[in-house]
């Protein structure tokens, strides 16, 4: 019995060793990066704890939100326009039938919006920026109190 049952444990061993591993998870991710300004025509003079957020967004898909790829959250710290920005994001995301834009908003310390984008500005696919994009920016003019 015994010479039975060893070639069928050795089989078993053999058919648990793979030849081909699976790529290991550890491995880090090859990041790609876009940068560019934040430009405005009127400076108004930003408040110190004005914080800057840029995102790289999917806005392919019609009538849905548009899926954050990357995102960029800075401090103003007292620099003005222009205002230089990097988005590091995974090469892979990106499918070049899509369609990619960059936003961007200033807000004052208590979250109050100061400054947005407020057209598409399109990078990466479809002909858009790949590099050194200016994204501008119109002031947001507050709604009248009654």
């Amino acid at each position: 019995m015994s010479r039975v049952l060893l070639p069928l444990l050795l089989m078993g061993l053999l058919w648990g060793c793979d030849q081909n591993p699976a790529p290991s998870t550890d491995s880090p991710t090859v990041m790609a990066s876009l940068s560019g300004t934040l430009i405005y025509p009127q400076s108004p003079t930003l408040p110190a704890d004005a914080r800057i957020q840029v995102q790289l967004r999917d806005v392919s898909r019609a009538d849905a939100p548009a899926l954050v790829i990357a995102k960029v959250n800075l401090t103003v710290e007292g620099r003005q326009p222009p205002l230089p920005f990097t988005l590091n994001y995974d090469p892979a995301l990106i499918q070049p039938a899509y369609s990619y834009s960059v936003g961007a908003r200033i807000s004052d310390g208590d979250g109050k919006l100061l400054l947005i984008n407020d057209r598409h500005i399109g990078v990466l696919t479809r002909g858009g920026a790949t590099a050194e994009v200016e994204v501008p920016l119109v002031a947001v003019i507050p709604a009248p109190t009654p």
